[in-house]
Parts: structure tokens; sequence; C-alpha cells
């Protein structure tokens, strides 16, 4: 095996060491929730480049909503995050303003976070380097936008 594909087979043993073992951390339900939407390399490359992006997946399938009972409001459990079709909501979220929904797949009310309450939990659950990273990244973006606008 030459210098090259050692380098690259070793790449790939850390990057799914760090994944098995981040994922032990993360909702399982969420995880297979990625799973499902991404191939392993694309989730090496997400975990290894904008880990930011990769964690903010795993918060947006399993604490971007709460789910309302009694009145109260609570974190979901695995078998509701299991459950949930949450991407259908995207288009309801508001910027500023959690909004209720019903999801008829788990029979209950959900308040789905604001994008802005939302980008909190994710800057709270971030270590200080990824946080810098996607503020950059998101700094960067706007300035596109606001060029792309103008």
């Amino acid at each position: 095996m030459n210098q090259g594909m050692k380098t690259k087979s070793l790449g790939l043993l850390v990057a799914l060491l760090c994944f098995c073992s981040l994922a032990q951390a993360q909702s399982a339900a969420a995880l297979a929730k990625l799973n499902s939407r991404y191939n392993f390399e694309q989730l090496a490359e997400m975990q290894q480049n904008t880990r930011y992006k990769y964690e903010g997946l795993l918060l947006f399938y399993s604490a971007s909503f709460l789910v309302l009972e009694n009145g109260q409001a609570r974190s979901a459990t695995e078998m509701e995050i299991a459950a949930l079709d949450i991407d259908q909501y995207n288009g309801l979220r508001n910027q500023k303003t959690s909004v209720s929904v019903h999801d008829a797949s788990i029979g209950k009310d959900l308040q789905l976070l604001s994008r802005d309450e939302f980008e909190k939990v994710v800057l709270a659950h971030l270590s200080e380097s990824d946080a810098a990273a996607y503020l950059a990244y998101k700094a960067a973006a706007l300035s596109t936008q606001g060029k792309t606008n103008e």
C-alpha cells in the first residue's frame, strides 16, 4: 500500500472513530435520521470540515422543537424523534417566533423553535472553535447574500 492510500485509510479510520464516539453522545434517533439522508463519506467530511453543520443537524432532528403535553413543553423522547418527520415543518418556522403545530404521527402538539432560538441552542452545544467557525460561515453567507440583493 502506498503512502497516500495509508494516509487516506488512516484519515477514514480517525473519522470513523470520531463519528462513533460523537454518535454515542447524541440522540440515536437523530443520528438515524442523518444516516438516512447522508452517506458515510458525507458525514465524515461534515465532521472533519464543518463540525458545526454536523452537530447542528443532529440538534435539528432532536432539539429544534419541544413536545407540548398537559400544558407543559418538554424535550422529545427517542421514540418521538424517530417517528417525527420534522423536515415537513421547515416552511412553517419563523425567524423570531416559535410556532405550534399538531403532529399526527405522534398525536401531539409541537412547539417549533424559531430559527433564532434554535441557533442559540446550537451555539450552546458547540465548542468554542466550532461556534467561531459557524459564526464566520454565517457572516460570509450574509455578506454574499447582501451583495446578491444589491
